[in-house]
């Protein structure tokens, strides 16, 4: 590892770190360009699955028992957090 970069736990490198060097040597993303890209379509996946699967689902098929938080009955609550984290 480079002398001055931030690691976690068992010496993984930072995601700061990872997104900051995008596209040098032995680093995860080609770019930082690439980086974003990714960042993007992994908010579009976690939409995508609130909305059209832990929502959808259950609501299309009349089914609580389907709910995602089923024990505290929460998924709209939690669907609304996933959506302020993006």
């Amino acid at each position: 590892m480079r002398p001055g970069l931030s690691t976690t736990r068992g010496g993984r490198r930072a995601v700061a770190d990872e997104f900051r060097d995008a596209g040098r040597v032995r680093t995860r993303y080609l770019s930082q360009t690439d980086a974003i890209l990714k960042m993007i379509v992994g908010m579009i996946v976690i939409l995508d699955e609130g909305g059209n699967g832990k929502i959808a689902d259950p609501d299309a098929e009349q089914n609580p028992a389907i709910v995602q938080s089923w024990f505290s009955w929460n998924s709209l609550i939690d669907f609304a957090n996933s959506v302020r984290c993006v």
